[in-house]
């Protein structure tokens, strides 16, 4: 524990510690509700949801179904232009989580395609998916 200072007053380094666990604590409780309501509609019907691209390129269509644990990508049946996989891509929690905070910086114009493509080949898709659910809120 140290102090430091901050706008004129000494601030204790454990204060600044807990404030970042709970800021990291409200930003995982954020994406567990967003995971839930994506594997909710996931179980309830197969959709197909596009990217959300932040340039003005025409976005792309996949296909989202679930096991109930895990998402599946797969090429679009229905929308236009789909996405081209090989084959289908899963997306856990845990990767889910990982990029989830990446969203709303990227909302505000921030680049952060190089450091998130780093942490998953997933991105793009977990970025439609997180559009769409908090699109889809009501």
């Amino acid at each position: 524990m140290f102090l430091l200072r901050f706008q004129d007053k000494w601030i204790n380094s454990s204060f600044i510690e807990k404030q970042d666990k709970f800021s990291r604590g409200k930003k995982t409780l954020q994406a567990l509700e967003t995971w839930n309501r994506i594997i909710e509609r996931a179980q309830s019907q197969s959709s197909e949801i596009h990217i959300a691209p932040q340039n003005k390129r025409a976005p792309l269509w996949f296909r989202v179904n679930t096991d109930g644990s895990k998402l599946i990508i797969s090429e679009a049946k229905d929308n236009g232009p789909s996405s081209i996989l090989k084959m289908p891509r899963t997306i856990t929690f845990k990767e889910f989580e990982r990029i989830y905070p990446y969203y709303h910086v990227r909302l505000k114009g921030t680049s952060v395609s190089q450091e998130v493509t780093s942490k998953s080949v997933n991105s793009v898709y977990i970025y439609g998916l997180i559009a769409d659910a908090l699109t889809n809120l009501a």
